[in-house]
């Protein structure tokens, strides 16, 4: 529609002409080098995150806005996009529960200038609104020679949340832009180690071909093999379903639930250490110093060894366990029907 030369049009056009040439340069236009962090980063979500059954992808950028408008364009018409930037409220003041139209976060697209900027995003984290089991793609849009420290920064930093299925993507520099972009990831647990976030380049999109290793999975399975690492059970006898070594072994429990265990020790290949709660109590898991019964022995535990990380293991193993049980059961975990507290 032509609209009349009026005196009101003609104002109208000016002032949108204004805004148009008063936006940050970076709105407007993307370089050859972010556009192909944006292929690479609209590809991943492509292929996982429309896959999965929640809808909604939660976008939050911090100090990257240059991206923004690209990705929106390319991934909106897949999925429910839910966008926040740089939150004026302090970090103690962001929500800490879902709103009543939000789902919890599952699928979460972080765009970060530098690793700074990610700490400013993931101090506001909170396992009550995020789902730390979820998919977590980190794009440090800002160039850097210092990728691989970088992304080791970043996947330590989630390692410590114990989320697992993360990757970062890092934009080239000038002189290794021939590379393409780098996705990131680690392994916690491998071949002589336990525990650790190491990062490894696990693929690496090019702009003739997209990601080069058509093979891999972006966020691969990384708790099917525990490689002999040890895992703390903390537990009591409940008959007969829980029966400690009658010689007061450590490492051994008998029962419905103990055979259970000993069945995914040999298909996930973990050690097992127990301990023995007295007096005898289930307790809640929680935050290190807000943990109790079982759930604290364990924290207590890690705190005087040399590993770090507990909470892990507690919902995965269990959940394995309770879908043995009953393939009917609820997505969480029951710990009382369970019996046991498992954990790295």
């Amino acid at each position: 529609m032509r609209l009349p030369r009026t005196c009101t049009s003609v104002l109208f056009q000016s002032v949108l002409l204004l805004l148009v040439f008063q936006c940050p340069p970076g709105i407007l236009a993307v370089t050859s080098s972010s556009k192909l962090l944006v292929r690479a980063t609209v590809e991943a979500i492509h292929q996982h995150y429309t896959t999965i059954t929640s809808k909604q992808l939660y976008l939050r950028w911090e100090g990257a806005s240059e991206l923004i408008d690209e990705l929106l364009k390319r991934v909106s018409t897949h999925l429910t996009v839910l966008v926040e930037s740089n939150p004026k409220q302090p970090v103690d003041q962001l929500p800490t529960v879902p709103e009543l139209h939000q789902q919890m976060r599952v699928l979460n697209l972080l765009i970060v200038a530098d690793y700074q900027g990610f700490r400013r995003v993931v101090d506001g984290f909170s396992d009550e609104v995020y789902d730390f089991s979820g998919l977590y793609t980190v794009v440090v849009a800002k160039r850097s020679e210092r990728d691989l420290e970088i992304a080791g920064a970043i996947l330590r930093t989630l390692w410590t949340l114990y989320i697992v299925n993360a990757v970062v993507l890092i934009e080239p520099t000038d002189h290794t832009a021939t590379n393409g972009v780098r996705l990131y990831t680690y392994f916690p647990y491998g071949e002589g180690y336990c525990e650790r976030a190491l990062p490894v380049i696990w693929n690496v999109y090019e702009p003739s071909i997209g990601f080069i290793h058509r093979d891999r999975v972006l966020f691969p399975r990384k708790l099917s093999n525990f490689y002999n690492c040890p895992l703390v059970v903390a537990t009591f006898p409940v008959f007969p379903f829980i029966i400690p070594a009658p010689d007061g072994g450590n490492n051994e429990l008998g029962g419905i639930e103990g055979l259970l265990l000993r069945t995914l020790m040999q298909r996930l290949n973990f050690q097992l250490q127990v301990i023995i709660v007295e007096p005898p109590d289930w307790g809640t898991a929680g935050p290190r110093d807000q943990s109790t019964g079982a759930s604290a022995y364990v924290s207590r535990h890690k705190k005087t060894s040399e590993s770090t990380h507990f909470n892990l293991l507690i919902c995965n193993v269990i959940h394995v366990t309770l879908q043995i049980l009953d393939s009917t059961s609820s997505s969480e975990p029951n710990h009382r029907l369970l019996g046991d507290y498992i954990a790295p």
